[in-house]
């Protein structure tokens, strides 16, 4: 064995925490686990009071040798946030995040055609299933001398074609899309987030897909002409676009890399961090000339949705929101050459862009609101 500066005391606590981090896909094939068998359900049905461990096991109607065992998943997943164990007596009941994963929720937000929400459909798609194998042959890829993203240089393929290739998993994600947005889009229209639209005449949403962000923002302000602007092939006809019934509200089809309506307001929601710093530049100058265009006084903005990584700020209960953008990053890395981006990183393309300043208003857990003024 090499010789060691630490004590073995030290070497101890590091193996452990080397252990913690090699056995996190265990929790997720447990919450997986935990979904499929009903659980967030049953506790649910039995709010609003909590669910004794007897209740629980009657309900699951599962063989008794396997009683020990949905104890010992549960102790896991309470332990990492997903339940609650309100006593000794083995009584659980929901947490926030577990509310997230019911599969008939009564909160808005599940897909009805799937009856999942977007964390559900998350869990199955980014982690539960590999992502296509990429992440098996990570090590094959750092060792190529090539710019191909990891996704690209493992499967022959892009990641987009490599998910419309596989018939379940460009539903799946249109669905976990959709889902986030119709949470993103609560929080952004409640008092919590008022200013953001304050003094904005008409919106473009960059890259809106289906409306589902527009509809909120021009159903919750009737004065702000909204557009959703997005590929013509992604955006809806006129006649789902007249099924919304709002005024304010229309769709225009193009590319964000050749052309964006005028708008006081511009919004991207989760759209820089697929892409590498020169697209994302070329993207910027665009909504600059956007925004400059519709506002000659340089009032406007654009408005982003990304995650702004802050490693060097981390605090206590802030370790689970940076653990999840250290490893968004290393997601879009391998699966589209994208980055999550620190604040200087933002600043940089900022000022390449043409633009005289931002704000970050921290306000979505990992992801941030960041307004830039050109």
């Amino acid at each position: 064995m090499v010789s060691s500066s630490s004590s073995d005391i030290e070497l101890i606590e590091a193996q452990g925490r080397i252990w913690g981090y090699a056995y996190t896909y265990i929790i997720n094939k447990c919450l997986k686990c935990a979904i499929q068998l009903g659980i967030p359900d049953v506790i649910h049905r039995h709010s609003p009071g909590p669910t004794s461990l007897p209740a629980l096991l009657s309900a699951l109607q599962l063989h008794p040798s396997k009683h020990d065992a949905v104890r010992r998943l549960l102790r896991l997943l309470v332990h990492a946030g997903f339940f609650k164990l309100e006593d000794e007596c083995n009584n659980y009941s929901l947490t926030p995040a577990s509310e997230l994963l019911l599969l008939f929720p009564d909160k808005e937000g599940a897909d009805p055609a799937t009856k999942q929400p977007p964390a559900h459909l998350f869990l199955g798609l980014d982690n539960g299933d590999d992502a296509f194998g990429v992440w098996s042959s990570l090590s094959t890829w750092f060792r190529r001398s090539d710019g191909a993203a990891a996704a690209e240089a493992i499967l022959g393929m892009s990641f987009w074609d490599a998910m419309a290739r596989e018939r379940w998993a460009m539903p799946q994600f249109y669905d976990a899309m959709t889902g986030d947005s119709k949470l993103v889009a609560r929080v952004m229209v409640s008092e919590y987030c008022r200013d953001v639209f304050r003094g904005v005449g008409s919106l473009v949403d960059v890259g809106g897909g289906t409306g589902i962000m527009s509809a909120a923002i021009a159903g919750a302000y009737p004065n702000i002409s909204c557009t959703v602007f997005d590929l013509p092939e992604v955006v809806p006809d006129s006649r789902e676009a007249r099924a919304i019934g709002l005024a304010n509200l229309e769709f225009v089809g193009g590319t964000m890399f050749e052309k964006i309506p005028h708008g006081d307001a511009i919004l991207l929601k989760w759209v820089l961090h697929n892409w590498d710093d020169e697209n994302c530049v070329k993207i910027l100058k665009n909504c600059r000339e956007a925004v400059s265009s519709s506002d000659k006084n340089n009032k406007g903005k654009v408005i982003l949705i990304d995650m702004v990584v802050d490693i060097d700020q981390i605090v206590a209960n802030d370790k689970d929101f940076s653990q999840v953008q250290l490893c968004s990053d290393l997601l879009m890395m391998c699966l589209v050459n994208g980055k999550e981006r620190t604040e200087a990183e933002f600043n940089n393309l900022f000022i390449t862009a043409g633009f005289s300043g931002y704000k970050i208003v921290r306000a979505l857990g990992p992801r941030s609101i960041i307004e830039v003024y050109p």
